[in-house]
């Protein structure tokens, strides 16, 4: 089934540019998702050490990654509600 999005997410063209890379977690990344927020960007991501990192896209200074271990398990599923 085809599931149509309403203008919360820009779908135009993406680029791989330095400026939107980045290191959210320090080891190595079982999960990702996007926040569901309608007036920022947020990618959350967990790794294999129970690190969870959350970007925000729309900010352009060092304090866009702000980086939590609430555990030492592997980080395998990440739960978002509105």
């Amino acid at each position: 089934e085809k599931i149509e999005f309403e203008d919360g997410f820009g779908t135009g063209p993406l680029s791989l540019e330095p400026h939107n890379i980045a290191s959210v977690v320090p080891e190595r990344i079982l999960v990702v998702k996007f926040l569901p927020c309608e007036d920022v960007k947020i990618v959350a991501a967990g790794d294999k050490l129970g690190n969870v990192g959350f970007w925000n896209l729309d900010c352009k200074d060092e304090d866009r990654i702000h980086l939590f271990q609430p555990h030492t398990a592997p980080v395998t599923s990440l739960v978002f509600q509105q």
